[in-house]
């Protein structure tokens, strides 16, 4: 059988619009997410007695997430809305946890939990939910730009890099996971907005942008810069200095969604107790590693090799590949095609290949110079998490190597050339893939298995000052401070809780509960003072008698500022996706009826003279 035809047959096989008609595409995606993930689920069993999650695979943070996920379902059904205190962990005296850190990917898993009952299976639900989404999200921006294949390779590639399957595996970062989802809607959504001024991909982007913050702030805060940027070289391409104004002000509005949150974490940062910078200086985690980590830092190191290597390869073949004149008997690709090849490899390839390269970059130590001045960049914790954004921009590339190669062949290059292309973005391809399932997979699976323990003990976001919650005694949930007095405890919900105290003399009740800003007590329904003592715990001051107390936590001024700049954002995105098309017809109305009177200016003073 002849190369030709050999190649044409194989074309036929693997045709994505075919397989599209067959199967279609979201159902494949669910599968492949689904197979991906099934290892780190039911690769083990659970022995007799021990929990459902003991057949989890152990990671650095999965555990910590899974009771989290139930605290905060657990203070959402009590009727909160907004959670933003974890009432059992720190063995019963609480955290501020969810004041700190972005709620989204709980309301997730709580929303999933209302049908699914089980907690584990709920994760389940939602990593395989999240992982298909990220591939549909990278398709959707991949097919502005190139071919349904080009894109399907991109994104499958987008779905398996070794940093994004690592996530689960190893780290257990699940928010972090979750952000890989929402990456290229904000590219794409920028990318739109700097094409068409239009309100709807303002609401867009804006939308998008804020709930990446809401989901993961570190990853909210560098896909961020990327974007940022991303609108400066656009504006530089077509030279249109709007451009990046419209990019920075749509964000802006996702900023103002998000406020909810960062605001209020941004103004009682200094009231709480944190650690995790110390322990993990941004400055001292580059990529490679300097000094030896174990497994983890080396499955780290080959990850950004194996990840550089896919990016120089697309980078050689795109600029190598030159398209030639097609020859007289062959069809010439279609026009669609040609500008759509044209305008992409024109507008968009240098644009990424300069996100790709400086954000590789920074998560190494030759970025020290820049991340030194960034500010805040403490909050991303690991450079690694760069990987996130120029995992993205790389496999952005890779489909473009692959549409460049698919357009020039059909134009008439060498097979030679066209089959060294070809062959060079396969190994690429492959090593990733392969370091996937058998670097990040396989090495996996001979972890120990994940250890549940009863409550979460996380001294971060308990109050600054306080005593460690290993420390603190294990006592009754109300007590007097002085002897001769009762506390009965009458409800004791999340961010309520009642107590019948009856004392004879002047004395102080003490909650097991820390003290934060935010909580207040009411005694027989009057303002009473709280504050925390030497350990940081919720102390009362009660007058002789029998009284009833109230304790409750209510919202600071930062949160109610936080909350209503979410409403306005939230407003604001809504009367841009929802009156777009008026509010272009009001302008061009405006327009009109300028141009109309400036006629009628024109022919009054015509007829004056």
């Amino acid at each position: 059988m002849s190369l030709q035809m050999s190649t044409r047959l194989l074309s036929i096989k693997l045709n994505p619009g075919r397989l599209g008609r067959l199967t279609p595409l979201p159902i494949v995606v669910v599968a492949l997410s689904t197979a991906v993930v099934w290892p780190f689920y039911f690769a083990r069993s659970a022995g007799p007695g021990q929990a459902r999650g003991a057949q989890l695979i152990s990671t650095h943070d999965m555990a910590e997430h899974l009771i989290v996920m139930e605290q905060f379902d657990k203070v959402l059904r009590s009727g909160v809305l907004y959670p933003r205190w974890l009432p059992d962990v720190n063995r019963g005296y609480g955290s501020a946890w969810p004041n700190f850190y972005p709620p989204g990917f709980y309301y997730l898993t709580s929303a999933i939990h209302t049908v699914v009952a089980d907690w584990v299976n709920a994760l389940l639900t939602a990593t395989v939910l999240v992982l298909a989404l990220s591939f549909l999200a990278f398709y959707k921006l991949s097919r502005t730009f190139c071919g349904r294949f080009s894109s399907i390779v991109g994104a499958a590639l987008y779905l398996l890099w070794p940093y994004h399957i690592l996530n689960l595996y190893w780290r257990g970062a699940m928010p972090e996971f979750a952000g890989f989802a929402l990456a290229p809607l904000i590219v794409l959504f920028a990318y739109r907005l700097a094409e068409h001024s239009t309100g709807k991909y303002y609401a867009a982007l804006g939308l998008s942008y804020g709930a990446l913050i809401l989901i993961h702030l570190p990853g909210s805060y560098l896909v961020g810069w990327a974007a940022a940027f991303y609108g400066l070289l656009l504006g530089l391409e077509k030279r249109d200095w709007k451009i990046p104004l419209r990019l920075w002000s749509a964000m802006g509005i996702g900023l103002l969604l998000a406020a909810i949150y960062w605001l209020p974490a941004a103004v009682e940062e200094k009231d709480a107790y944190e650690n995790i910078s110390a322990i993990f200086p941004y400055d001292g985690s580059y990529l490679p590693f300097l000094r030896p980590l174990g497994a983890f830092g080396d499955l780290l190191n080959r990850t950004l090799a194996a990840q550089i290597i896919a990016l120089l390869t697309s980078l050689v073949v795109i600029w190598s590949l030159k398209p030639r004149r097609a020859k007289a008997l062959q069809e010439p690709p279609s026009l669609n095609e040609q500008e759509r090849t044209a305008s992409f490899m024109k507008a968009q390839v240098r644009p990424f290949a300069v996100l790709a390269l400086g954000t590789t970059l920074m998560s190494t130590a030759l970025s020290a110079p820049i991340s030194g001045i960034m500010p805040k960049i403490q909050l991303v914790g690991f450079p690694c998490r760069w990987l996130v954004v120029s995992g993205l921009f790389t496999a952005l590339l890779v489909g473009a190597a692959i549409e460049r190669l698919m357009t020039t062949t059909r134009a008439g290059m060498s097979r030679l050339k066209a089959g060294a292309g070809a062959a060079a973005l396969a190994a690429v391809t492959v090593l990733n893939v392969s370091a996937t399932i058998g670097w990040v997979v396989i090495r996996a699976l001979s972890n120990p298995s994940l250890k549940i323990p009863e409550s979460l003990i996380e001294p971060n976001y308990t109050p600054r000052d306080s005593m460690p919650p290993d420390q603190l005694p294990d006592v009754p949930n109300a007590r007097f401070v002085l002897e001769g007095g009762s506390a009965l405890v009458t409800r004791w919900d999340p961010e309520f809780r009642e107590i019948t105290e009856e004392s004879g003399v002047q004395n102080f009740l003490r909650l097991r509960t820390y003290y934060f800003p935010g909580w207040m007590a009411r005694i027989d329904g009057n303002p009473a003072k709280m504050i925390g003592d030497g350990s940081g715990l919720q102390l009362i001051f009660v007058p002789p008698g029998k009284h009833r107390v109230d304790v409750f936590l209510v919202d600071t001024a930062a949160r109610t500022l936080g909350s209503l700049c979410s409403a306005a954002g939230l407003l604001l995105i809504s009367i841009l996706a929802l009156f777009t098309g008026r509010l272009s017809g009001w302008r061009d109305w405006i327009s009109r009826k300028g141009s109309i009177s400036q006629r009628g200016k024109r022919c009054s003073v015509e007829s004056v003279n």
